[in-house]
């Protein structure tokens, strides 16, 4: 893909593959976190949902939030596939019920600028891998069960605010 920017200068980007599109909507439906037999969320139209997902002109997902309902059943975030979604930019699942770890493979996600994990039952400790998401901005982990020091990775992220 060629793009310009407002100078005319071009540069090549690669557009997300079918594949890559398709690794994100089985993640989506494999997790459970939306009751997709309602018509409004039918997986293969997830860029419409609103309020809930964003996607970029390729129709990769880059924004999730409060994605499935809260639950007193146990919501584990390590059933939505968190390394499908290359393309992702924020992450907001405050006070859903979230239970789990946040996974390493989070930190594979360099374009991560903001991820708001407040007020669910997330435990262990602070995956060091986010160390690496350059991008981060804003880091909101209160209200859950994370033990642990940070990891001193997270110093490496210079932009990070909380």
């Amino acid at each position: 893909m060629w793009c310009e920017d407002d100078d005319g200068h071009g540069s090549s980007q690669s557009a997300p593959s079918q594949i890559q599109l398709d690794l994100e909507a089985n993640s989506i439906l494999n997790s459970r976190w939306r009751d997709i037999s309602h018509p409004h969320y039918n997986v293969s139209r997830r860029c419409e949902w609103e309020h809930t997902i964003v996607c970029n002109e390729a129709g990769s997902i880059t924004e999730i939030y409060n994605f499935g309902p809260y639950s007193e059943a146990a919501v584990q975030f390590a059933a939505l596939n968190i390394s499908a979604f290359h393309n992702l930019e924020m992450f907001v699942v405050n006070g859903r019920g979230l239970r789990g770890t946040i996974p390493a493979e989070i930190g594979a996600l360099n374009k991560f600028t903001y991820l708001h994990l407040s007020n669910n039952y997330l435990k262990g400790e602070i995956p060091p891998s986010m160390g690496n998401l350059s991008l981060l901005q804003s880091l909101y982990i209160s209200n859950n069960n994370i033990q642990g020091s940070i990891p001193h990775e997270l110093g490496f992220v210079k932009n990070l605010t909380t």
